[in-house]
């Protein structure tokens, strides 16, 4: 069983890039999970610095960072460092592809109050997705499962709503 927690995800992928026209492209390694607005940390092979901005999504492994100054027009490559931290919002993964199963088992649970929702969406690209089930509301400190089919690589959980002194844990296997 695969888990994630929804309000803090934190990766370290390294990365390629290139800088034309006030905008960096970036080029990850994998999956990196990002969504349009994410704050990226972007740290440079080429010596110890360091850009930080907001991500505007273009792809699964592409996204690109407005660079006004031009100061890191020499960026190649270097590691991204991503850090969500948000109590709703949209949070991806990708799903490994369940083999000789029909179903993979989206269960989540929560520890405060109710009324956490979200939404799960799947996609064959990690750029363009589809809702596979209804949506989920929590009562307070209850567990929820869904059975979604398993032919799905990416998902996507949405989350609408959640308390603010909730947590909330969403977990799938197959």
């Amino acid at each position: 069983m695969s888990s994630s927690r929804v309000r803090y995800v934190k990766n370290v992928i390294g990365f390629t890039a290139t800088w034309a026209t006030n905008l960096l492209t970036v080029t990850t390694a994998t999956n990196h999970n990002l969504v349009t607005g994410d704050i990226v940390y972007l740290t440079t092979a080429q010596g110890p610095q360091e850009y930080v901005g907001a991500a505007t999504v273009t792809g699964a492994t592409t996204f690109t960072v407005a660079d006004a100054t031009a100061k890191y027009a020499g960026f190649t490559g270097g590691y991204v460092t991503i850090r969500n931290f948000r109590a709703t919002g949209t949070f991806a993964v990708t799903a490994p592809v369940g083999t000789g199963v029909a179903n993979t088992t989206v269960q989540s649970f929560i520890v405060g109050t109710a009324g956490a929702t979200y939404q799960i969406n799947g996609s064959l690209d990690g750029v363009h997705w589809s809702a596979i089930g209804s949506a989920v509301t929590h009562t307070s400190n209850d567990v929820k499962s869904s059975a979604i089919n398993a032919s799905w690589p990416y998902l996507q959980f949405v989350i609408s709503a959640i308390g603010a002194s909730t947590s909330l844990a969403i977990m799938y296997s197959c």
